[in-house]
């Protein structure tokens, strides 16, 4: 519309369209996301349910060509995806399903200082 000359109809900010819809999904999506996170982490640990935030990532990818018409890339769109689901699939299926209550500064220590937790710190 620009081009030719008109006003555009809706506002931008960069490359996003600042529409009425877009701006409902915005709050939609933000307003459900924040209750759902409430809830869930109130009935499970956090190591069980915050690696299931890359789900998020791989459905994402594999509904986007379909729903959007987005492009698909072999490099690095299948690779990455398929990592993120195999680290989400290891670090909920190997998390502590319980949680942990840490009463003191030493128990605190014990925990950190476990040779498992050093490596994880390290980046091994």
């Amino acid at each position: 519309d620009e081009k030719a000359g008109k006003p555009p109809k809706w506002k931008r900010f960069g490359e996003v369209v600042l529409s009425p819809r877009w701006t409902l999904g915005l709050l939609l999506q933000s307003v459900f996301n924040l209750f759902g996170e409430v809830v869930a982490y109130s009935l499970a640990p956090m190591s069980l349910i915050a690696p299931l935030g890359g789900v998020t990532v791989v459905l994402n990818t594999s509904l986007a060509p379909r729903l959007l018409g987005e492009k698909l890339h072999p490099w690095p769109d299948l690779p990455a995806t398929f990592s993120i689901l195999i680290g989400t699939v290891i670090t909920t299926s190997m998390g502590a399903h319980h949680d942990v209550e840490v009463s003191s500064v030493e128990q605190m220590q014990q925990i950190v200082l476990r040779p498992m937790a050093l490596a994880i710190m390290s980046g091994i």
